[in-house]
């Protein structure tokens, strides 16, 4: 049995804008364990200003502990030592993700079963989508919601929070023009408390599914004082991490944003699911941009746990120059299918130059 680990820095085709940075690269870690003629695969890749945890973290935590790793994986394999694992020795969320995403893979194709049989009962094999659109003045936005809408989209998330006039204007004219189409807005934590009660008072008229993250002070009681004065749903992304007390918060949200690669361990997702569907939230799942391993893994999570009559933020691999693998072929018609591992077992080694670079000594 072999643990190798390759760290990855794959460009995107253009920059990509949030509120408050701008990001010109992807980078991660993509872990690989060949036992005989099984070869499973994980990833581990913090997502800056989400994760609390940075690369070079993971990079010397996974050094630290790669024995304990081998060793558990030859000896007492299972997703529940795993998770005792994690608890034990404080593991970097991103790392308990790509640990996880390894035991599944491993003990999936042990048993000769797919990853989502493995870990499900029940699932969705096909899952919506939603595309994502630029937010600027002129024809830009809407051509991209053309574009979305000829390849089958229904639904778009559209980033706002930097010149909320600008926006709210365009954001009058796409719903003028779409009218069935269904409107996402994430703000990146871009609004007092104040703003964020005026700013979601003029939206509310554009029928908006919901508005991630307004909140630049993410608070219990400020997402109560909010709630008491909007009719727009409200959901919450980063801040599921970021809110100590967040479980007290779902009574007064309509959708929790699901990023495993920042949440971590399989343990902390099916919890999360749990309590989401005791309040009647929507769970949406969505990557963090990171490879097709941990796309994949997300895909599988969202089938299992996810909202089956939303769309899920599946579909960023096209936003990246190169990849382990490409998944853009399971994604047709604004939804994603379950992919085939043993496909994407022979695209990852076409690709495997990709990460050769980066190979690390553990």
């Amino acid at each position: 049995m072999k643990l190798n680990a390759y760290t990855y820095a794959f460009p995107f085709k253009e920059p990509f804008q949030t509120s408050s940075e701008t990001f010109t690269e992807r980078r991660g870690l993509v872990l690989e364990l060949k036992d005989g003629e099984i070869e499973a695969l994980g990833e581990a890749a913090p997502l800056h200003g989400f994760s609390a945890e940075t690369l070079d973290e993971v990079v010397q935590q996974l050094k630290t502990f790669s024995s304990e790793i081998i060793e558990l994986f030859q000896k007492a394999l299972s997703l529940d030592a795993m998770q005792v694992f994690h608890r034990k020795n404080n593991i970097y969320p991103s790392l308990q993700f790509a640990l996880d995403t390894l035991v599944v893979d491993f003990l999936s194709q042990r048993a000769g079963t797919t990853a989502q049989d493995f870990l499900f009962d029940d699932y969705s094999d096909k899952l919506q989508v939603n595309g994502i659109a630029p937010i600027s003045k002129g024809e830009k936005t809407l051509k991209r919601i053309e574009e979305l809408i000829d390849k089958g989209y229904s639904t778009v998330k559209i980033k706002i929070g930097q010149a909320f006039e600008n926006e709210l204007e365009e954001l009058r004219r796409i719903r003028s023009l779409y009218p069935d189409l269904k409107l996402r807005l994430d703000a990146n934590r871009a609004w007092d408390l104040e703003e964020a009660v005026s700013n979601l008072s003029k939206l509310e008229s554009l029928d908006i599914e919901y508005c991630e993250e307004p909140l630049a002070k993410a608070t219990v009681e400020n997402y109560k004082k909010l709630q008491k004065k909007t009719r727009l749903p409200l959901a919450l992304d980063e801040s599921l991490v970021k809110i100590r007390d967040w479980e007290s918060i779902m009574p007064v949200i309509s959708a929790v944003i699901v990023k495993p690669m920042v949440l971590g361990a399989l343990s902390k997702l099916f919890a999360t699911n749990r309590l989401a569907n005791n309040h009647g939230n929507k769970v949406i799942y969505t990557t963090s941009l990171e490879s097709g391993i941990g796309r994949t893994m997300t895909v599988i999570l969202a089938a299992g746990l996810g909202n089956r009559d939303s769309a899920h933020g599946l579909s960023t691999g096209s936003l990246l120059t190169m990849d382990v693998w490409n998944d853009g072929t399971y994604i047709n018609n604004g939804s994603v299918s379950l992919p085939d591992r043993s496909e994407l077992g022979e695209r990852y080694h076409s690709n495997h130059k990709y990460l050769e670079p980066g190979q690390i000594d553990l």
